[in-house]
């Protein structure tokens, strides 16, 4: 996702920076779809940042839930998910629980597990 100079004023930094670091990947995009075509059902996208799964599952027709504990990032998300039907939720992926259980795939993108802090801070107990 290229942002103008413009736009990066209007934006706040940690999500022009998040969109600059990851938005134009697609390197992952075919695996994800691939996945999501074989599941019927709901996919959770853990670590959803600003939407570049997210989006383009969604646009595909996917029922999506994005999950990240970034506030920043989730409401670019849900502004960019408009009349697609994305439920985005503020969790830590280290613990969570969510009412909803049907998801038939869960994802987590990217670099999404190398953000967790560690063995220590993704096992509990760091076992």
């Amino acid at each position: 996702m290229v942002v103008s100079d413009h736009a990066r004023t209007h934006l706040p930094a940690e999500l022009v920076w998040h969109d600059l670091e990851c938005g134009n990947y697609r390197a992952d995009l075919p695996l994800w779809h691939g996945l999501a075509e074989r599941c019927d059902g709901r996919v959770l996208d853990v670590g959803a940042g600003s939407g570049r799964v997210t989006l383009q599952l969604a646009r595909a027709g996917h029922a999506v839930t994005a999950l990240d504990r970034n506030d920043v990032l989730l409401t670019a998300l849900r502004e960019r998910a408009t009349g697609l039907g994305v439920e985005a939720i503020r969790a830590d992926a280290r613990s969570f629980a969510l009412e909803r259980r049907d998801f038939a795939l869960c994802i987590a993108p990217m670099q999404t597990i190398q953000l967790l802090g560690g063995a220590e801070q993704r096992i509990p107990g760091g076992q």
